[in-house]
């Protein structure tokens, strides 16, 4: 029952009523404001994040994890497996098998080879190059022995490299199995030295020379080799020739490998002058082609100056179609008549 000590007289049920039913004052809305926020921090700190959350609640153990954490978990995101299996194996990448070292040295006509290399075959190629860089009246000692996973450098350079030191006697080159080379020997002048480093040098692979040629001007041996120059030269152009491509004159990085031993032949006989001959196939005019050997012969004398070998020592002449070597009815004669020649013009015994 309501008490009407404080309702004025004559008012009915109604009035009475509504006078207890206005509306909630203002700090009823803040409280419904305030009571989810409040909840759902005290549920996030209790409970922790909820799904959907970036970092929500760690998955459940697996069946087969302990209570120390071992077992296989599930796959990572990434679709890769991690595992704890004592059996499973790291990659790592393949190991790279490192050349050993090896050396030639030369005594006179006498050569002495020393390596080590995979396989018979590999043996016997690089003897049989170095039989035809070195040409005939050499004796060749081989103490190159087979080891199973040897590697041996560059094999294809290798007699091109030592054909380099062919004006020295007693030439020496050894590579001590990480890109460097020792060069030893007796050169006549400081132009042969340079010329030997140099065309080693051009070789890929060679990354640092020590150059301990000795110079000695009196190293008649070498000499008296000066009688064998035009024979060395034109046996190093018949195993490597200084080839050319049809209507160019430009030497390719092959040629200048083999223009730089011969900088070495021709250093080693300071007293000689040579001529440079450069020949054309028959593809043309008759005019086009002698200013294509001529221009041919040029580029050689160029690279030999380059060398180090003095302009006044060399001439260039070009000789057209005038001697070819083979015939100019395929490509592969043609080719071959596209070529160099040296020839001794003074100083020769």
């Amino acid at each position: 029952m309501v008490s009407t000590g404080d309702v004025r007289p004559g008012a009915d049920w109604q009035d009475v009523t509504r006078r207890y039913r206005r509306g909630p004052g203002g700090w009823w809305w803040l409280a419904l404001l305030l009571v989810p926020l409040l909840l759902a921090v005290l549920d996030g700190l209790i409970l922790g994040p909820v799904d959907g959350d970036p970092e929500g609640p760690a998955a459940p153990p697996s069946s087969g994890s302990t209570d120390d954490g071992a077992g296989t978990s599930e796959p990572p995101g990434d679709g890769s497996v991690a595992t704890t299996d004592d059996s499973a194996q790291t990659a790592f990448p393949e190991a790279v098998i490192q050349p050993g070292p090896f050396s030639i040295s030369r005594d006179g006509d006498t050569v002495t080879v020393m390596a080590e290399v995979p396989d018979e075959a590999t043996r016997t190629a690089l003897v049989d190059a170095l039989w035809e860089r070195l040409g005939e009246g050499v004796d060749i000692v081989d103490q190159v022995t087979v080891v199973p996973d040897a590697q041996l450098p560059f094999p294809e350079a290798l007699p091109d490299m030592f054909a380099a030191g062919a004006g020295v006697p007693d030439f020496g080159l050894d590579w001590d199995g990480a890109g460097g080379i020792t060069l030893t020997g007796t050169a006549t002048t400081e132009e042969a030295r340079q010329a030997v480093e140099s065309g080693v040098g051009a070789f890929s692979g060679v990354s640092t020379i020590d150059n301990q040629i000795t110079v000695d001007p009196s190293a008649g041996a070498a000499a008296e080799g000066c009688d064998e120059l035009e024979s060395e030269a034109a046996a190093l152009l018949e195993a490597s020739p200084v080839r050319f491509a049809s209507g160019a004159s430009e030497l390719s990085d092959e040629s200048r490998a083999v223009v730089n031993q011969l900088a070495a032949l021709i250093a080693s006989c300071p007293e000689v002058t040579v001529e440079v001959g450069g020949h054309s196939d028959d593809t043309g005019s008759v005019a086009l082609n002698e200013q294509l050997s001529q221009a041919r012969a040029e580029a050689v004398v160029d690279a030999l100056v380059e060398q180090g070998i003095a302009q006044e020592r060399l001439t260039a002449e070009g000789y057209g179609t005038e001697d070819p070597v083979a015939s100019n009815d395929t490509e592969a004669g043609r080719e071959a008549n596209r070529r160099v020649e040296i020839t001794i013009t003074e100083g020769a015994g």
